[in-house]
C-alpha cells in the first residue's frame, strides 16, 4: 500500500480564486500514493439518536464542512473521485456502528454491517479505473444474549426462527421480540415500547387467553396453557407457538422493528419450537440485542482517526463533501 504510481491525466482546478486569477492546470503527471485513495471515512459527527414511531432508534447526523486550504495544490481527477468514494462508505459505515450502539438495549435487535465492494468507472480519458461502493447494509442473526425476567408472557429464542406477526397494512412481519401481551379480546400480541410510542400486533397464528386465567404456560415447544378461574386444578390448552426459518434471513426487507420476506430471504419453513432446525423457546426470558458495545464503540474510534486524516487531505487540495 505505501507503492506510489505516476498517472497521467487531465488535470483540473480545484479551489478558490488567486489575485483574481483562477488556478489553472494543464496536462501533466500527477504521482500519487495509494493509500490515499485507499483512505476512508465519513464526513459527518453523529448527534443524540433519535427513536422511530416503531421502537427501532435510528442516528441523526451533522454534517461537517470541508474548510479550503489557504492554498489548493493539483491533484488528478481520479485520486478526487476514489477520495469522495471511500468517504461515501466511511459515512454509511459510521451511521450503521451509531445504529448499533443506539439499539444496544433493543429487544430482538440485530447488529448490521456494511456490505462494500468496488465498482468501475471511466476518467476523462476513458480509461477505465475502480472506485469503493455500499453494496448493502445486512444484519447478522446471531442470537443475542437471553436477560432473564421472570414474567411469564416474556419469551426468547434460543436458536433460530421468527416468530409471526399480522402488520398493521395487513401483511405478515417476522420478528424475534418475545415481548408478548393480551389486548381486551384476550388476543397474543407481540409489542415493542418506546419513549414515546408503544405498538402490538396480534400473533399468527391467533392464541386467545380466556378470561379469568390464572397462570399462563409457555412450553419450549411453543405450547401455550394454562389454569383458568373454572378450571384451576388442571391445565387447559390455548394454543400454539410456532417459528419461522429462513435460508436467507440476512434477505429479509426491514420495515422497522419487523422484517418482510423477499425473493432473497425466501420463504420461511415453518414449525414448532426444536423441529427442522428451530430453536427452543425460554419462557421468563427476552432477547437482548446482539451488538457488542465495546466493539462498535472501537470501531467508531478507528473511523474518527481516518477521518481527521482524510479531511486533511481534502483540505489540502479544496475537495468538499457533498
Amino acid at each position: 500500500l505505501s507503492k506510489t504510481c505516476t498517472v497521467a491525466r487531465s488535470q483540473r482546478a480545484i479551489g478558490p480564486v488567486a489575485g483574481g486569477v483562477p488556478l489553472m492546470m494543464t496536462r501533466s503527471n500527477c504521482v500519487c500514493s495509494i493509500w490515499v485513495c485507499l483512505l476512508a471515512l465519513s464526513a459527518c459527527q453523529t448527534a443524540a439518536p433519535s427513536e422511530d414511531a416503531r421502537g427501532i432508534r435510528e442516528a441523526s447526523f451533522v454534517r461537517e464542512p470541508v474548510a479550503p486550504a489557504a492554498t489548493c495544490r493539483m491533484i488528478d481527477d481520479v485520486a478526487a473521485e476514489l477520495l469522495l468514494a471511500a468517504a461515501s462508505v466511511q459515512t454509511a459505515e459510521q451511521r450503521v456502528h451509531c445504529e448499533n450502539i443506539a439499539n444496544v438495549e433493543t429487544i430482538g435487535y440485530k447488529r448490521r454491517v456494511v456490505i462494500a465492494d468496488t465498482q468501475q468507472t471511466a476518467a476523462q480519458d476513458a480509461s477505465p479505473f475502480t472506485v469503493p461502493k455500499v453494496v448493502s447494509v445486512v444484519p447478522v442473526f446471531t442470537t443475542g444474549r437471553l436477560e432473564a425476567t421472570e414474567r411469564s408472557l416474556d419469551i426468547a429464542i434460543d436458536g433460530d426462527g421468527f416468530f409471526s406477526v399480522l402488520s398493521a397494512d395487513g401483511q405478515t412481519g417476522y420478528t424475534r421480540n418475545g415481548r408478548l401481551t393480551i389486548n381486551q379480546d384476550g388476543k397474543l400480541l407481540v409489542g415493542v415500547s418506546g419513549d414515546i410510542y408503544s405498538y402490538s400486533h396480534i400473533l399468527i397464528p391467533e392464541i386467545t387467553i380466556p378470561s379469568g386465567t390464572l397462570e399462563i404456560s409457555i412450553a419450549p415447544n411453543g405450547r401455550v396453557s394454562g389454569r383458568t378461574a373454572s378450571n384451576p386444578d388442571a391445565a387447559t390448552q390455548f394454543g400454539q407457538l410456532y417459528l419461522h426459518r429462513f435460508l436467507n434471513p440476512a434477505g429479509l426487507l426491514r420495515r422497522s422493528w419487523l422484517s418482510g420476506v423477499t425473493e432473497r430471504s425466501g420463504q420461511p419453513t415453518t414449525g414448532n419450537p426444536g423441529s427442522n432446525g428451530l430453536g427452543l423457546l425460554k419462557q421468563g426470558f427476552l432477547e437482548r440485542s446482539n451488538v457488542n458495545l465495546a466493539a462498535e464503540l472501537m470501531a467508531l474510534q478507528v473511523l474518527e482517526s481516518k477521518r481527521s486524516a482524510l479531511l486533511a487531505v481534502m483540505r489540502t487540495y479544496g475537495i468538499e463533501l457533498p
